[in-house]
């Protein structure tokens, strides 16, 4: 199962095929894995525009 990475203050994702790659990624070269959120790909919901905040 393909796996999600979103950096949590940056907007940068990245793919991977296993939960393990997209691991070692976020240890290896992304810093730790706390800096990351990690996600099953095609899982996550999108939000509701109605729940977003805007900044005028």
């Amino acid at each position: 199962m393909p796996y999600k990475i979103t950096h949590r203050s940056r907007p940068q994702e990245i793919l991977f095929p296993t939960q393990l790659a997209a691991e070692d990624y976020a240890h290896r070269f992304g810093g730790g894995l706390e800096n990351w959120k990690l996600v099953a790909a095609g899982t996550e919901r999108k939000q509701d525009p109605a729940a977003e905040s805007t900044m005028d």
